[in-house]
């Protein structure tokens, strides 16, 4: 696999908050596996730290530049009708980090559920702005709808999934946020399919963005899972057997994808895949048929590769831009 030097590897932009969202998404699949399988509980801790020190510090450095001089540049982000769509990425990696706080400092419950509601208002928010800025702007055009704009989507849904965790009970805007998000699922999909066949292709660099195909549907069977509180429901299967396709067409064109090489668009391919484990583990555990198990232990042996080689492409990369500027 070739490897790809960004030009600056740690200027502040909305799309880098990819990392602590693939690597909090990794930690609760994690969680949930060691615990249906009867593992160490303590296995998801490093990953979790890992993930919980990338949101930190990327948060900081982002908004630090925010009030002062890169203020500019990462405003135009937000008029930006392509970046515009990776926002959602910071508040999924809240959501995560308010599941963890509530289910791991249980003797401060006020601190999750805080966090969680602060961050359901701000992720609300912005899918009302969001959906009208798309359905507004008169410069929007087929070309421009991207994989990426399933990002929001999949914060619907773990809206839901973290929701239930959290306040230990099913309320109604669950469902509102379920259904909607559904529903624009279903058309997101539909016209995004139709602009890859039919349009034009995704562009080279931004191919590992395909794997968010995979995201959604995989959310919105484990969502309905929990809903509907049975696994033998439409809503369950139906986006589960979809993912598993799209998951197919993805490994069949395996060397398309080993083509782009490790960069930091490489993170990409971890949540989709920590979200496919996650709803093999919910079928395994109300099934208990083994294929179930077999295939959220294969995603988690992805992942763990994955997030190595990525990691390890990070820290040489870091190293020889801190040796150049010391030359």
């Amino acid at each position: 696999m070739k490897t790809e030097t960004p030009t600056v590897l740690f200027f502040p932009s909305i799309t880098y908050f990819a990392m602590p969202m693939a690597l909090l998404a990794m930690a609760v699949n994690l969680r949930h596996l060691a615990a249906l399988a009867g593992w160490d509980g303590a296995l998801f801790q490093p990953v979790m730290a890992y993930g919980l020190l990338a949101l930190l510090l990327l948060s900081v450095f982002y908004f630090q530049h925010l009030a002062g001089r890169g203020r500019e540049t990462l405003v135009r982000e937000w008029c930006h009708p392509f970046q515009l769509s990776f926002f959602p990425l910071m508040s999924i990696s809240w959501f995560f980090t308010a599941y963890f706080a509530a289910v791991d400092l249980p003797q401060y419950p006020w601190l999750g559920r805080g966090l969680f509601w602060g961050v359901l208002v701000w992720h609300g928010l912005l899918n009302l702005f969001l959906i009208n800025r798309w359905l507004f702007d008169h410069q929007l055009t087929l070309d421009h709808l991207r994989p990426t704009w399933f990002i929001l989507l999949s914060g619907d849904f773990i809206a839901v999934l973290t929701g239930r965790e959290i306040l230990g009970h099913e309320a109604a805007w669950m469902w509102l946020f379920f259904s909607a998000a559904l529903f624009m699922w279903f058309m997101f999909a539909t016209l995004l399919l139709y602009r890859l066949i039919f349009v034009t292709p995704i562009e080279e660099q931004y191919r590992p963005s395909l794997f968010i195909f995979l995201a959604p549907p995989s959310l919105a069977s484990v969502a309905a899972h929990e809903l509907f509180a049975t696994p033998w429901h439409l809503s369950v299967w139906g986006p589960y057997a979809f993912a598993s396709f799209m998951l197919g067409v993805w490994i069949i064109s395996g060397r398309r994808f080993l083509r782009n090489g490790i960069s930091m668009t490489s993170w990409s391919y971890i949540f989709p895949l920590a979200a496919y484990g996650l709803a093999n583990q919910y079928l395994y555990e109300s099934t208990h048929q083994p294929l179930f198990l077999w295939v959220a232990l294969a995603v988690l042996g992805g992942m763990v590769l994955l997030a190595g080689l990525i990691t390890g492409w990070l820290m040489r990369v870091a190293i020889e831009n801190i040796r150049s500027k010391f030359a």
